[in-house]
């Protein structure tokens, strides 16, 4: 459950970041948001193969 809300947090200050640190716009939402995605399909992948 824990990993859960961390999971959600990355994905809700993914693109947060990404519009404060990239781009003031749609492009910095779409780079934080595929950003967070990229970090929870890589611990997922190596949760499976741990």
């Amino acid at each position: 459950m824990f990993i859960w809300i961390v999971r959600l947090l990355v994905i809700i200050a993914g693109p947060i970041i990404g519009y404060f640190q990239i781009s003031p716009g749609a492009k910095g939402i779409l780079i934080g948001t595929g950003a967070a995605i990229l970090v929870i399909l890589v611990e997922i992948l190596i949760e499976k193969v741990a």
